[in-house]
């Protein structure tokens, strides 16, 4: 095999979750080829300058940054669409690849020409899709509206020429074959997670040992549930009068937490740090009691995997998550995880306390889950099983 490329609408190759899918896949693939066997572009440029130290080559399509000025976004779509072919003779000819693999790249308008234009030079195309994504999270001024129809018209009609398909969730995997992709072109992989690194742990004084201590990791967002946990721990410190401290890792987000709110609810022993250094993330989590993934339910939660969940299993602490998505169908309660039901802090706070209260069960919980996600999500092992998908059509 020649040299794989992977085209990423994601940054590369530090940042939130899709930084943190792209980084693991490569980096595990790198392991099995070699890194000069693999190369990362970024569609959309450096949008956060990243400094690349993989070792493993990273150039940007066509722009170092992405158009901020939204009339000129019109502009850069048309030159990233004229530079298909360009750019399909540069990584067959120069860089030898003979794969591409599309990441977070959805519209049909870019995807058409490239899959085109990868016929004509022999070049196995993939896609990677890893959740479904709501129309106003994207279409938010009406003249974004098409995006819909672009987005759609790749899901429904196109997805079905790929030479392959890899999804995270039995939903998306169910629904491209709905939408006629043959099974046999699906790969269903829910992550790839380091599970080899060893963490070095170090000093950190955000958490109080005194205290149960409960973590969030992720994006401050609605969606994710981070108010419901907000309401679920008040209300299992007023009710059980439970001796415990939360902290609430990831970029804020002033419209769901302003200053002042912030302020108010440190009264309560909650604390939020704001954007951490990878290690000082690890180094929280590791030291925590207890971890939660929030999510509401919503198509977001129900056609994804949580980068979180993986993350959190590594460090074999106990998780108490939101029975949203594939998650029931991975998981038991009680055994790999802990489960509550999404949209309910009532619910969640009574998970909270029945957790703190059964510290040997919790504890035994911890070490199910890091072993399940050690043989489910290693970035290795599934870095292994896209290597023998892809190789099936080269």
């Amino acid at each position: 095999m020649n040299k794989i490329s992977i085209l990423t609408a994601s940054d590369f190759p530090d940042g939130r979750a899709p930084e943190n899918f792209v980084r693991e896949m490569v980096k595990g693939i790198a392991t099995i080829t070699g890194k000069d066997k693999i190369q990362v572009i970024r569609f959309w440029g450096n949008r956060n300058g990243c400094n690349n130290n993989t070792g493993i080559e990273c150039v940007n399509y066509l722009f170092r940054k992405p158009f901020t000025n939204e009339l000129a976004k019109f502009f850069e779509s048309f030159l990233q669409m004229i530079n298909v072919p360009l750019f399909l003779i540069k990584i067959k000819f120069i860089k030898k690849s003979n794969v591409l693999i599309l990441y977070g790249i959805d519209r049909a308008y870019i995807i058409i020409p490239m899959m085109f234009f990868c016929k004509i030079f022999r070049i196995k195309c993939f896609r990677i899709i890893t959740e479904i994504y709501r129309a106003e999270d994207y279409a938010y001024y009406w003249w974004r509206k098409p995006l819909v129809y672009f987005y759609n018209l790749q899901l429904r009609y196109f997805d079905r020429y790929m030479d392959g398909i890899i999804v995270l969730s039995k939903y998306l995997q169910n629904l491209c074959v709905n939408n006629g992709v043959k099974e046999k072109n699906i790969l269903l992989i829910p992550h790839f997670i380091d599970f080899r690194k060893k963490t070095k742990l170090h000093k950190i004084n955000i958490l109080d040992n005194s205290v149960f201590n409960i973590v969030y990791s992720g994006t401050i967002t609605s969606e994710n549930g981070v108010k419901d946990l907000v309401d679920a721990f008040i209300l299992s410190k007023t009710k059980y009068s439970l001796s415990a401290a939360l902290t609430i890792m990831g970029k804020k987000n002033s419209n769901l937490f302003t200053e002042s709110d912030e302020k108010e609810l440190r009264k309560y022993n909650i604390i939020f740090t704001g954007s951490l250094e990878r290690e000082d993330i690890f180094t929280v989590m590791h030291n925590s009691d207890l971890l939660v993934n929030p999510r509401r339910k919503s198509i977001l939660a129900d056609s994804g995997f949580p980068t979180k969940i993986g993350e959190y299993f590594s460090t074999k602490i106990p998780v108490l998550s939101t029975s949203v998505g594939d998650l029931p169908t991975y998981f038991n309660h009680k055994k790999e995880l802990f489960f509550s039901p999404p949209d309910n802090p009532e619910a969640m706070s009574d998970m909270i306390y029945y957790i703190y209260l059964h510290k040997e069960e919790r504890l035994l919980v911890g070490e199910r889950g890091y072993l399940w996600g050690k043989e489910n999500l290693d970035s290795l092992k599934n870095a292994q099983k896209l290597f023998q998908f892809i190789n099936q059509y080269t």
